[in-house]
């Protein structure tokens, strides 16, 4: 199992644990640019704009 960590887009604060880079196909699809808002749509992520 690969080790926790954070999704890399800056503003996703999404916990990531089977090895991949990013949590979603919304946050693949940003790729290194940065987002104010993170719009993954997971409700435990708290850079979401639904969740503010």
């Amino acid at each position: 199992m690969a080790k926790p960590r954070k999704c890399a887009n800056s503003a996703c604060s999404c916990i990531i644990t089977d090895g991949s880079k990013y949590c979603s196909a919304h946050c693949e699809g940003i790729g290194d640019r940065n987002e104010v808002v993170c719009r993954c749509g997971h409700p435990e992520c708290t850079g979401n704009v639904n969740n503010t």
